[in-house]
């Protein structure tokens, strides 16, 4: 009797997040393909309990202060993370594989202050990162890079989207350019029948879902800021929902156009999403939240992020426009030279050609992200992976000052998660 593939998802994590869905989701997938599959998660963790009625994933519960030994011959599929911040209490055995997934531009990208101004900053200027690079990380930033391009060239390592790559590599020395993609992917649908916006219905639902966290806040609070000032309210009253929880609060215009309204909904299961998603005109999003709406053809805005405040004039796009897997990038603002009606002319777009436009987003979905048109890939990549714990650089794993510095500061902002 052949012995079924072990494959382990790494992810504890009590919120719905990104990561911890498109695991979920990747699990259960591989579970059908005659693969024993496993997920990693707090007890009462999001993963847990989606899998607590399915016999087919098995559950190994995480205890930060317990130590985590992994099944030999396992493949264990992580979100990337820089090496020396891998949690200690995990044993791995010498046959454990390794595949790193990079579903975030800065994984790989040590943090060289952890506030949001000067981490926005860094992301945006890599000259400034340089200068550490070369005369204060050197060698740390060397083994790095060293070990993304053995991760590469072992196949233990997958971006979700070339744009993720590419950001990698404007702060590492790579030396490869053609990245193993994997794009983040959910279950597909059918197309709903959506109602059109027209000017007898007099108003413009919009639906914003996702975790109100740093990176998120303030495109949220710029979509606010738009919506608020858009010449639509003059025909129509625009209604937002706002669906999602958070450590920050978006902010209320203090001269709040009176057809203009807000509504904020938390602690919203995935049943009650799909009603919201049911019931807008269009849907502003990233991540994961931004397929969730194109999964149904509903017309969708892809949102990009930045660590601090927008003032400068935000290009708003269509899911369908964005570069190929694409669901959320750094905002370049020396991209964006747009005017301030920008959200007007897509909800222009979307009433005079809201049929054309949720044509569109219903395709792109199913060729970008319809996971029965990539699960086969991403199990290919599983069958060639060849990076074993023991390829790691025993130095990578190690703290060095700067990284424990680091943390210490952290610490006294953040509790750390794991």
């Amino acid at each position: 009797m052949t012995t079924k593939k072990s494959i382990i998802f790494f992810f504890p994590y009590y919120d719905v997040s990104g990561v911890p869905v498109l695991f979920i989701r990747f699990a259960k997938a591989l579970s059908k393909l005659n693969y024993e599959v496993s997920v990693v998660d707090f007890e009462g963790g999001y993963m847990h309990g989606k899998i607590k009625n399915d016999a087919s994933i098995n559950f190994i519960q995480f205890k930060k202060q317990e130590l985590l030994k992994f099944e030999k011959n396992s493949t264990i599929i992580m979100q990337s993370i820089l090496p020396n911040t891998m949690p200690k209490n995990l044993i791995f055995d010498d046959s454990n594989k390794i595949i790193f997934w990079s579903l975030y531009q800065a994984n790989f990208i040590p943090t060289i202050i952890p506030i949001d101004r000067i981490r926005n900053f860094q992301y945006a200027n890599p000259k400034f990162f340089n200068f550490f690079k070369k005369y204060i990380l050197k060698k740390y930033i060397k083994d790095l890079s060293k070990l993304v391009n053995t991760l590469h060239a072992k196949n233990g390592l997958i971006f979700m989207s070339f744009d993720v790559y590419d950001f990698t590599k404007k702060f590492l020395d790579l030396n490869f350019q053609n990245p193993q993609l994997m794009p983040v992917c959910i279950d597909g649908s059918e197309k709903i029948q959506l109602s059109k916006v027209n000017k007898d219905s007099k108003k413009i639902k919009i639906l914003w879902i996702g975790r109100l966290g740093d990176f998120k806040i303030h495109i949220l609070n710029y979509l606010i800021k738009c919506l608020n000032n858009s010449f639509h309210l003059n025909q129509y009253k625009i209604i937002l929902d706002i669906v999602g929880s958070g450590d920050y609060k978006f902010e209320i215009p203090k001269k709040q156009h009176p057809n203009f309204s807000i509504f904020h909904h938390e602690n919203i299961n995935h049943i009650q999403v799909k009603d919201y998603l049911l019931n807008t005109d269009i849907c502003a999003s990233m991540g994961t939240s931004a397929i969730e709406s194109a999964r149904y053809g509903i017309p969708t805005i892809s949102l990009d992020f930045y660590y601090s405040k927008i003032s400068f004039n935000y290009k708003f796009k269509w899911i369908y426009q964005n570069n190929q897997y694409d669901l959320g990038a750094l905002i370049d603002s020396s991209k964006h030279a747009g005017d301030d009606s920008e959200l007007d002319l897509r909800l222009n777009e979307l009433i005079i050609n809201h049929e054309k436009i949720s044509d569109k987003t219903f395709n792109y979905f199913n060729i970008n992200h319809d996971i029965k048109n990539h699960i086969s890939s991403f199990e290919k990549y599983i069958n060639n992976s060849n990076f074993y714990f023991t390829d790691f650089n025993p130095n990578s794993l190690k703290k060095s000052v700067f990284r424990k510095l680091y943390e210490s500061f952290r610490r006294l902002f953040i509790e750390e998660l794991w």
